[in-house]
């Protein structure tokens, strides 16, 4: 289980996440973004320093929305819920950011809410995010709100995007809260196109 009160302590001043400032270069507009598992507004706070009109961090846990209310920011807007039961309005985002955070959706709800996130991008817009692997350690955990896929598995729900990068990668290093993990996840950097399939149903 994940200690989230030592997790949010950790990640407060750390710096963004280096996928989410390589995604911000093919970023083509900058009216509205998406921070979806936003924590402590880490990539938060980058994506206000890039430039951005409005920026909406959601987050299950209300950290996210003291920290907004803390900065008073006019463009920066917050919403507690997960991920499951979130909103996503309609051709809305220039970008959506998740490091980290998608795959602690439900299994059960990943697919829909993914077709949700990419109905909610504008055309151009970018998606960049992590998506966690069948031989993550966490995979093995009996917790069940948390999403594994193959990599099959990946380049299917990714279909009809443009892949600006999708890179592999498994490796031993250390949590945000100081623990040895094995993980395996997917890093991805896609725009949405013409051809880009809602995958709502």
């Amino acid at each position: 289980m994940i200690n989230e009160s030592k997790f949010f302590e950790n990640t407060k001043d750390a710096p963004p996440n280096q996928l989410l400032l390589q995604a911000l270069s093919y970023v083509e507009a900058r009216d509205a973004a998406l921070d979806l598992g936003a924590g402590k507004l880490r990539d938060t706070m980058a994506l206000l320093a890039d430039g951005f009109n409005s920026v909406l961090a959601v987050d299950a846990s209300e950290v996210t929305a003291e920290a907004v209310g803390a900065l008073s920011d006019p463009r920066l807007r917050a919403v507690t819920s997960r991920f499951e039961d979130f909103t996503f309005p309609t051709n809305q985002f220039d970008l959506i950011t998740s490091q980290f955070a998608l795959s602690f959706c439900e299994q059960a709800e990943f697919r829909r809410v993914f077709g949700s996130l990419v109905a909610s991008l504008k055309k151009g817009g970018i998606f960049t995010g992590q998506i966690f692997g069948r031989r993550d350690e966490w995979a093995d955990s009996t917790t069940p709100k948390r999403s594994y896929l193959g990599k099959t598995e990946v380049e299917e729900l990714l279909k009809g995007l443009e892949l600006l990068k999708f890179n592999e990668r498994e490796e031993d290093s250390q949590t945000a809260v100081g623990l040895l993990k094995h993980w395996h996840y997917f890093e991805i950097i896609a725009r949405k196109t013409d051809s880009s399939k809602s995958l709502q149903n």
